[in-house]
């Protein structure tokens, strides 16, 4: 009879695997606005590449993640490894968009500079009305910014795990690797 995983174990390790998972996703998001403001070519390609390399690192950390914890625990079905993929994204979604939010919150000089530049290339001709809800999304940038953040990496949570889930655990009750032995 196959043991049942405990929720917490999968707790725990999703968020020691998160927490991985999120330094380096917060390291680019701090890296690519350092460099957001410059006109040089070579430093956006580095920065678009370095946006590619954090993708493909995100999809092969979380498959090892859970190649890793069904070898730790060889009873572990479908299910339990498809809920420590998506625990990893959301706990590191959660740090994610807390640090882009803590980001704008402590360099409110970004968020006017945006907004300027957008008003400044909006038609001159904008009522009161426009302009004060401009001027209301500026002040709940931060806020804004942590739930399109968080909503973009629950997305990834749930989507890249059920992707990936499959490959790791085979369910098929025909495929039994003990009949190898027996040959």
């Amino acid at each position: 009879m196959e043991e049942k995983i405990e929720f917490k174990t999968i707790w725990h390790e999703s968020g020691v695997s998160a927490l991985v998972l999120a330094a380096v996703c917060v390291g680019y998001f701090l890296l690519s606005n350092a460099v957001s403001g410059t006109s040089k070519i070579w430093l956006l390609i580095l920065v678009f590449l370095l946006e590619i390399a954090k993708i493909v690192f995100c999809i092969v950390y979380v498959k090892r993640c859970m190649k890793g914890f069904k070898a730790a625990h060889p009873s572990a079905q479908r299910r339990d490894v498809y809920r420590l993929g998506m625990m990893v994204g959301l706990i590191s979604g959660l740090i994610i968009a807390a640090a882009s939010m803590a980001y704008y919150q402590f360099n409110p000089q970004v968020i006017s500079d945006t907004f300027n530049t957008m008003l400044s290339s909006m038609p001159q001709g904008l009522d009161r009305n426009a302009l004060n809800m401009i001027e209301s999304m500026e002040q709940a940038f931060p806020r804004l910014a942590f739930f399109s953040q968080f909503i973009y990496c629950a997305i990834w949570a749930f989507v890249l795990p059920a992707f990936i889930a499959p490959s790791v655990v085979s369910d098929n009750p025909f495929d039994n690797d003990d009949d190898d032995d027996e040959k």
